[in-house]
C-alpha cells in the first residue's frame, strides 16, 4: 500500500480513537486487516503490520461527479494498493535475485530458472509485500519466486503494473 496523502495513525479503527503518528506522502506500509471505521460509516480503515489503523478512503464526503449524465461519488484515497496482476518489466531482473521468500536474504527461487526477466516482458503478480528494512516493495510470481518491484530508497521501479480497464483494440 503506498499513501498518495498525508495519514495519521490511530490506535484503533473508531473515529475518536488516540493519534499514534503522521504518515507522509510516498511511504509504503503492509495493511493486514480492512473495515469499516464503524457500520453506519463510509470510511474506510486498515489495520497495519507494524500496528495502529489508517484510512483507505471516505466515499461520505466523495465530490459529486458526472458521467454519461448519471451523477456518482468518486471516493477520495489516501492509500492506493500495489496492485496484484501483470507487470511490465522496466529494468531486467537477474534470475538469480529471484528469492524463494519475500526477503532477498531467502535462498534463490528454483521456479524461476529459464524465466525470462529481461525489460520488456511481463510477469504476474498474485501478492505484494513491503519489506521495511529492505526498502523494497517485493512481489510474488504466479510460478514461483519474489522479485523487486519497487526498491523506495530511492523510488526507482523495476516493473510497473499493467492498468485495468477499458482498451481500444488498435490491430486486428
Amino acid at each position: 500500500m503506498c499513501i498518495v496523502e498525508g495519514v495519521s495513525v490511530s490506535a484503533d479503527p473508531s473515529g475518536d480513537s488516540t493519534l499514534q503518528n503522521i504518515v507522509d506522502m510516498g511511504t509504503y506500509l503492509n495493511v493486514v486487516q480492512i473495515r469499516r471505521e464503524t457500520p453506519q460509516s463510509e470510511r474506510v480503515k486498515g489495520r497495519l503490520a507494524k500496528g495502529g489503523w489508517i484510512s483507505l478512503t471516505n466515499t461520505s464526503n466523495a465530490p459529486l461527479t458526472q458521467c454519461n449524465g448519471h451523477w456518482s461519488r468518486t471516493p477520495g484515497y489516501w492509500a492506493m494498493p500495489m496492485p496484484l496482476g501483470v507487470y511490465k518489466i522496466l529494468i531486467s531482473i537477474d534470475t538469480k535475485a529471484v528469492t524463494e521468500g519475500a526477503e532477498r536474504s531467502t535462498p534463490r527461487s528454483k521456479a524461476a530458472s529459464g524465466v525470462e526477466l529481461e525489460e520488456g516482458r511481463y510477469l504476474e503478480v498474485v501478492e505484494t509485500k513491503y519489506l521495511d528494512q529492505e526498502e523494497r516493495v517485493r512481489g510474488r510470481l504466479i510460478g514461483g519466486g519474489w522479485v523487486t518491484l519497487v526498491n523506495t530508497c530511492i523510488d526507482q521501479y523495476w516493473a510497473s503494473p499493467m492498468p485495468t480497464g477499458s482498451y481500444q483494440t488498435m490491430a486486428q
